[in-house]
């Protein structure tokens, strides 16, 4: 059951199951949280691994037009290899503007995708951890 604690009732709430869902998580010999992604649905499985792909490191320095490409982490080196400025301009043309500046930019874009090093990284998530590379 999922809870919270309700400081005006001094006690845990919980929520009815059709709020949530239970998940089969036991914890690896590494203390590792962990699942089997076969027991579990396709769209939960997504879910999951895109909180693998979503794991920030705020640390990482912002890129801009001026960051040598050699210092890029692995994945923005990855995305920059077929994804250019120009491309990404072409391909966000009418995204929405907001007083007159664009949602993002080509390099915001490669900043956040640095600051989540597993997004584009090409490194197989826990799906994929029994396969060989």
């Amino acid at each position: 059951m999922y809870g919270y604690y309700d400081e005006d009732a001094g006690d845990y709430l919980y929520r009815p199951e059709e709020y949530g869902e239970e998940l089969p998580i036991f914890v690896d010999r590494y203390g590792n949280l962990c699942t089997n992604m076969d027991e579990v649905d396709q769209d939960m499985g997504r879910v999951l691994l895109a909180f693998h792909d979503g794991i920030f490191d705020m640390s990482i320095a912002d890129i801009d037009s001026s960051t040598d490409p050699e210092t890029y982490p692995e994945n923005v080196s990855n995305i920059a290899s077929f994804l250019s400025e120009d491309s990404f301009n072409y391909y966000t043309a009418n995204q929405v503007l907001v007083d007159d500046v664009p949602f993002t930019t080509y390099w915001d874009f490669l900043s956040a995708a640095a600051k989540a090093p597993a997004f584009c990284a090409g490194v197989p998530g826990a799906m994929f951890g029994r396969f060989s590379d």
